[in-house]
């Protein structure tokens, strides 16, 4: 079984003289042990409140253990959310290039995103990804040594921001936070405090995937977290279940996902008593609610009582859309703003303050409207 481990590395804090703080941080997503391969997300946030900024040019720069990790191996696997047209309110803030690694040598990576248009995205106290760096993995027993390069190591880490007189480079001075594990062997040579004996995944009803898992034995399992991810790379939390704590018996355990994708990557991330995660293999099924292109906008169940979902496909990268519900003479009854992924989404909303009878629902998003869709309330 492949063995993972998520945590996060390195925090260092930067002063923006006359322009903020920020603080930038390697949120490891996962290791795999048994294919040697390390994939690190690149994070920013402002450092409180008062600091908050608009980010333009970012060049994140740091060194790693040519023992561990193999030099010129880095890949941008995906790109965050400082990435191509951003969108507010309907109105452009800001377009960021394609991110690249140019500058990049040896063991000493150059992670470069550059501003085109827009003043930038407003940097708050909430962390931001930039983006996902992949590493092919050398030495099992090796350390990552993971640096930040400060002034004193070229070249230097800069994230740039606007002022009245054009752009303005952030020097600044770093420090380290302690790191949860530092060498490859730590995360991989453990021991599993759970025995997998299954787990598996098949499409349920209303558009929902099952998940089914059991072990064999249990030791100071406290619980599991489900997460899952559409490119098998970057997975996100969606939900937990109460494990047994200590158990010599199968047991088994189930959980819904009631807004699948097209493709579903699953993994289990185990957590014991004292909060430490071990990850297991991923699996992967494909929904039977969607098709590749898909561009239908349909409302279910039909007749609804008390909530109803909209499935449809995102081709246009909007990252948020406005669903309205009218009645049958066109006034307008209810309206509410959805934040959406790329690709296939499933978007619930309540219908309980509904009257019985005939409404149409569309969504809109920037630059188009859906067709209206026929829905019925039923009491």
């Amino acid at each position: 079984m492949k063995k993972l481990f998520t945590a996060v590395f390195l925090i260092m804090s930067i002063a923006v003289f006359g322009q903020g703080e920020y603080d930038v941080r390697f949120d490891l997503d996962n290791i795999d042990c048994d294919n040697a391969k390390l994939y690190i997300n690149v994070d920013v946030r402002a450092s409180n409140d008062a600091s908050a900024f608009q980010i333009a040019e970012q060049n994140y720069r740091f060194s790693f253990n040519r023992d561990a990790i193999s030099i010129n191996s880095t890949t941008i696997s995906e790109e965050g959310e400082l990435s191509s047209f951003i969108f507010e309110d309907g109105a452009l803030i800001a377009l960021y290039a394609t991110h690249n690694l140019s500058g990049s040598l040896d063991s000493v990576v150059s992670y470069n995103v550059e501003l085109q248009g827009g003043d930038g995205v407003m940097l708050n106290t909430d962390w931001i990804n930039v983006g996902s760096l992949g590493f092919d993995v050398n030495d099992f027993q090796a350390c990552l040594n993971l640096t930040w390069h400060d002034g004193n190591l070229f070249p230097p880490t800069f994230v740039s921001t606007n002022s009245d007189t054009g752009r303005v480079t952030v020097p600044g001075n770093f420090f380290l936070n302690e790191m949860s594990f530092s060498c490859y062997q730590e995360v991989c040579d453990v021991s599993l405090p759970v025995e997998l004996s299954s787990f598996d995944a098949m499409n349920g009803d209303a558009c929902s995937i099952l998940l089914e898992w059991t072990t064999n034995t249990e030791t100071n399992n406290d619980y599991f977290v489900i997460e899952k991810s559409t490119n098998g790379i970057h997975y996100k939390a969606i939900g937990t279940v109460k494990g047994a704590g200590h158990s010599n018996v199968v047991r088994a355990y189930t959980f819904i996902d009631q807004s699948p994708s097209i493709n579903n990557y699953y993994r289990l991330k185990q957590m014991d008593v004292d909060g430490i995660p071990t990850v297991s293999s991923h699996l992967v099924i494909r929904s039977t609610c969607f098709n590749d292109d898909d561009s239908t906008v349909e409302v279910f169940p039909n007749p609804v009582r008390e909530e109803a979902t909209v499935k449809f496909y995102n081709e246009n990268s909007e990252t948020q859309l406005v669903l309205t519900v009218s009645d049958a003479l066109g006034r307008l009854v209810h309206t509410e703003t959805l934040g959406v992924n790329d690709g296939a989404n499933l978007l619930q909303f309540s219908t309980k303050n509904l009257v019985s009878g005939t409404y149409y629902v569309q969504l809109r998003g920037s630059s188009w409207v859906s067709v209206a869709q026929k829905m019925v309330k039923v009491d």
